[in-house]
């Protein structure tokens, strides 16, 4: 599969959707992206789909800091 800037961005937006309703009842954002990648909703990498998450969750926060995969602190 070719992969194309931008194509994470529409492929988050196409699920957001079903994201906020499983997000409603409790769901980790691992197991959503599992699950998504099982049903062949995405083709995007976790990273990515943690940013657009976190993005999609609180989206008045301007530096989150760490980074999505090791939760560690990024270093500047």
């Amino acid at each position: 599969m070719t992969e194309r800037y931008g194509q994470a961005m529409v492929e988050f937006f196409a699920v957001k959707e079903d994201f906020a309703k499983l997000r409603a009842v409790g769901w980790m954002i691992k197991a959503i992206y599992k699950k998504f990648l099982q049903e062949e909703k995405l083709a995007m990498s976790y990273k990515s789909f943690w940013v657009y998450a976190d993005r999609f969750e609180n989206p008045n926060k301007n530096d989150r800091g760490f980074d999505p995969v090791t939760l560690k602190k990024k270093k500047k």
